[in-house]
């Protein structure tokens, strides 16, 4: 408890902690529409890695899905009003709530994975529980983008063949715009906690917004509202990150232990944008667009059946392997009921569409009797 009331203590104290609680609660409301007008309550979910039996659970709250929405929409909407009023014991419980709430719808399905979620969670967390938070989440924010721009060194996303929907750019001012975006993330973004010259910060924030507008007609509203929400931070303060001989070390540690996931990832799991191993720990924006063919051969006693399984989910999940599993569960679950069944030999082809040559396959066979597992960091294995 003493936790949470320091933290109390330490929003109380700081006016722009307290607009900024505004902001990501403004957020979460958000993130409440977003869900209630983006995601198929129909369509069967899809469990996370590390909770594999996600439908045991939250398969008992199968029609009841809008109204935790609901809730989540109207506790986060509290928060922001009492935010507002300057009740900020209040306005942290109710943060708190939603930030709880959202967590657990989050990890409800994983057709909910995006980095817009990645990223806010980190700084919802931050804010409720970590010390010297202006100078935290400033921090965090920086890592984000330095993050981002290390995926994007590579010929793929310079030629913007990398983009899930066409840019209203072409040729080479979209490959100058691309590189652009590169160096502003990986050198740009330090700009923001340690230039000391006005001009030149305001300068460089002005860049990321812009570069996030231009990325509404490719990416939808919701990534980019985001991202202005969590540079507000910067509005609320623009005067940098203050080190102290008090948190020099503690900002050490954070800038050690993000980075250090990050290029576990980027150098353990090379193909990760393919093959979805080491991607729950780590940033994957635009890094590529990938596509996939599933085949099921279905083997019953008189014949073997060829299925494709229609794969209508968005571009960063469809052809991870945590999908292919659903649908190859699902198909197990509908033909056991047949007498004449035997089992289900599968195959899966995974290529990066803007690099032909690079592709990757998995072939099982008898997955129904022999099941497919997938460990928390995406590895697929079979049981024997």
């Amino acid at each position: 408890m003493n936790v949470f009331k320091k933290s109390i203590d330490e929003i109380s104290n700081n006016k722009n902690l307290i607009w900024f609680g505004f902001i990501l609660s403004l957020l979460h409301v958000l993130t409440a529409f977003f869900w209630r007008h983006g995601l198929d309550f129909d369509q069967d979910m899809i469990c996370w890695s590390f909770l594999t039996n996600c439908q045991s659970f939250y398969g008992q709250l199968h029609g009841y899905e809008l109204v935790v929405i609901y809730f989540y929409f109207l506790i986060s909407i509290t928060s922001a009003i009492l935010f507002l009023l300057n009740r900020i014991s209040l306005a942290y419980g109710f943060f708190l709530v939603a930030t709880l709430v959202k967590y657990l719808i989050h990890i409800s399905d994983y057709r909910l994975m995006g980095n817009y979620h990645y990223m806010t969670n980190i700084i919802n967390f931050s804010f409720l529980l970590l010390p010297y938070k202006e100078g935290t989440i400033k921090l965090f924010i920086v890592m984000f983008y330095f993050s981002a721009s290390l995926l994007k060194f590579n010929i793929q996303w310079i030629n913007g063949q990398n983009l899930i929907r066409p840019a209203i750019l072409s040729g080479k001012i979209l490959q100058i715009s691309c590189i652009y975006v590169i160096f502003l993330e990986f050198i740009g973004s330090f700009f923001l906690i340690l230039s000391k010259n006005k001009k030149i910060f305001w300068l460089v924030f002005l860049n990321f917004i812009i570069f996030h507008i231009f990325s509404w007609h490719i990416v939808g509203y919701f990534y980019p509202l985001i991202m202005f929400g969590l540079l507000s931070i910067f509005i609320f303060s623009p005067i940098g990150l203050v080190l102290s001989k008090k948190n020099i070390y503690y900002f050490l540690m954070l800038i050690f232990i993000f980075m250090g996931i990050q290029f576990s990832v980027f150098f353990l799991f090379p193909n990760s944008r393919l093959s979805g191993e080491g991607r729950i720990l780590s940033l994957n924006m635009l890094d590529a667009y990938s596509t996939c063919q599933t085949q099921l051969l279905i083997k019953l006693k008189n014949e073997t059946i060829e299925y494709y399984p229609i794969n209508n989910f968005s571009v960063r999940i469809q052809c991870d392997p945590l999908v292919t599993l659903r649908q190859a569960e699902l198909t197990c679950e509908n033909f056991l009921k047949q007498k004449n069944f035997i089992d289900i030999d599968m195959s899966l082809q995974i290529s990066d569409q803007s690099q032909k040559n690079l592709t990757l396959q998995y072939s099982f066979s008898d997955i129904c009797s022999k099941k497919l597992r997938i460990s928390f960091l995406g590895k697929i294995s079979q049981d024997e």
